[in-house]
């Protein structure tokens, strides 16, 4: 189960969207499966069809305390409803981000594919999960997070966070679910919308709501035996496209997806013709993790990104401990203004700053980090000799042998493998797929392997890095030639290891996918190009190291 939260400042709207059509009616009798307020009280009963008339009864109730109590809840905003960092002091905020009321809360519960529930089985699994994200009121929650441990799990490293849980002094939230039918991807789901400020008029906890909401979806899919999500069942997963993303994709010119228009004039992506690997998202994905597996050092990362056409900003902490600190980092496509701007973890769970930074082995920045981060594109990439090549070969092929010897349940060890093959197959992907291909979606699908939990250990240092950094650098560094696809076939023998690895770990669907969508991917494109051919070529212009040219936008 899929857990979408967003943020607003206006419930009505938000009411006659779920009892409304839809924005490609797809909506089918919207009614209520389960409400804070007593059955006996409710000006319809659960299951009866809401209409456009029950928006002002429904909102009466819902906002009544936020009213009665004139309270104000703000927070900074994007242009898709999500909670976003601030902007640093006296500079301007983000395009498309703002600080506006937030009192809204609505949360999409979405089931896997062909999977149903009943009206009444969607009643318990809304009300199981008020309780857990904290609906019941401050006592209730202290309550479920010590019986729950790993719903704190977001939030024990938060400073203070035994002094807040404590000082928690909130109580019931008003909130319904809604049922409407399947949504426009096919998928059965409900929608919570909710008013944070509770009955006694303080603000409900919202800290770390969204990853709160991932947790509770884990525990929920267990008590009620739903499909396990792939991220709740194994602490992984990758993050998926949203509509919007597809949409502006759209708009800059993308081959994304088919424009269709609902009765009502709005227009969005046709599902049937979504093509996600196109949009921004996945071609970031695909230059960020290749440039981080090949780089030395974290101003070699930044310099390597630069120029392969993105543009990528450090993201510092501006107050506190962490003043003047680079704590992430954000990525373009370069070219227009108006592209949108991701940040590392909204690419994928394990290529957010402190992930690159422990699964590179990269030394610390010491002095102006800041400073050091503007001044990384005037450093100059030198090309490997045949030499570094052939030592790469040996080294994947070491690393092979020794990846025997590592425990199918080291997990931390076989992300850290997952990434840098991941990193290796998108590093040939962009010197031989002008878009991305074969090759760029197997590296996607090894990459849901390469998220480390904190749970499961330390991110600690990993011993194979230098031979895939290697390896790395000469695929992205060479034109393609039968050396290329000699290391490309040592990274497929290690992807044949991961797979064989989830299948002993008892992970059979994981292996499955690895299989079918990377390993045989991987295996029919090297048939394809036997060792007395080299890949098709493409603008290789751009890529002049025998000149020694400098890599500095």
């Amino acid at each position: 189960m899929i857990p979408n939260v967003t943020r607003g400042g206006n419930m009505a709207e938000l009411l006659r969207y779920l009892y409304g059509s839809g924005k490609a009616e797809e909506h089918e009798r919207a009614h209520m499966v389960a409400s804070s307020q007593r059955e006996a009280t409710l000006h319809k009963p659960l299951g009866e069809t809401l209409t456009e008339a029950d928006v002002r009864p429904r909102n009466a109730y819902l906002e009544e305390r936020r009213s009665l109590y004139e309270k104000v809840v703000k927070r900074w905003l994007n242009d898709r409803g999500e909670v976003v960092a601030g902007p640093k002091a006296g500079r301007p905020a983000p395009q498309g981000v703002s600080r506006r009321a937030a009192h809204v809360w609505h949360c999409s519960l979405s089931l896997a594919p062909g999977e149903r529930l009943k009206d009444e089985q969607w009643g318990r699994v809304a009300k199981r999960f008020a309780e857990l994200i904290g609906f019941n009121g401050a006592e209730e929650l202290r309550a479920v997070l010590e019986a729950n441990l790993k719903l704190q799990e977001p939030l024990t490293n938060l400073r203070g966070w035994d002094a807040r849980k404590q000082r928690m002094n909130f109580s019931d939230v008003r909130w319904e679910a809604d049922h409407h039918g399947l949504n426009a991807e096919g998928l059965d789901h409900i929608h919570i919308a909710a008013e944070v400020v509770s009955d006694n008029g303080n603000v409900w906890e919202d800290m770390f709501d969204e990853q709160r909401a991932q947790l509770a979806c884990g525990l929920i899919e267990r008590e009620f035996g739903l499909q396990l999500v792939d991220g709740h069942q194994h602490d992984r997963g990758q993050q998926g496209y949203k509509k919007g993303e597809l949409e502006h994709d759209k708009r800059m010119g993308r081959d994304v997806g088919e424009w269709a228009r609902a009765t009502n004039g709005a227009r969005y992506i046709d599902k049937a013709t979504a093509m996600p690997e196109r949009g921004a998202k996945r071609l970031l994905e695909r230059t960020v993790r290749a440039c981080s597996v090949a780089a030395s050092d974290e101003l070699d990362f930044i310099k390597r990104v630069r120029h392969e056409d993105v543009d990528i900003e450090a993201v510092s902490y501006d107050r506190g401990r962490g003043r003047g600190l680079v704590t992430g980092y954000r990525v373009r496509l370069a070219g227009k203004e108006s592209e949108r701007w991701y940040g590392g973890g909204r690419i994928a769970k394990d290529l957010t700053l402190p992930a690159l930074r422990a699964s590179g082995n990269w030394p610390t920045l010491r002095g102006d980090q800041p400073g050091a981060w503007a001044d990384a594109a005037t450093r100059v990439l030198t090309q490997p000799d045949q030499a570094t090549v052939t030592e790469a070969k040996a080294a994947l092929a070491e690393l092979r042998q020794r990846l025997t010897e590592v425990d199918v349940n080291d997990r931390v060890a076989w992300a850290h493998v997952a990434r840098d093959a991941a990193g290796m197959l998108n590093a040939i992907s962009l010197r031989t797929e002008p878009e991305p291909g074969p090759l760029a979606d197997a590296g996607h699908v090894i990459a849901a392997s390469a998220t480390i939990n904190r749970t499961h250990g330390d991110r600690r240092r990993w011993l194979g890095r230098a031979a895939s950094r290697s390896a790395a650098s000469a695929l992205m560094t060479q034109r393609p030639a039968r050396s290329s696809r000699e290391l490309l076939q040592q990274v497929s023998y290690m992807v044949n290891q991961i797979t064989q690895m989830h299948m002993l770990a008892a992970q059979e669907q994981r292996a499955r996918d690895i299989e079918l969508r990377a390993y045989d991917m991987l295996e029919t494109w090297l048939n394809e190009h036997p060792p007395d051919l080299a890949p098709a070529e493409h603008d290789w212009n751009r890529l002049d190291l025998d000149s020694g040219s400098d890599l500095g936008r």
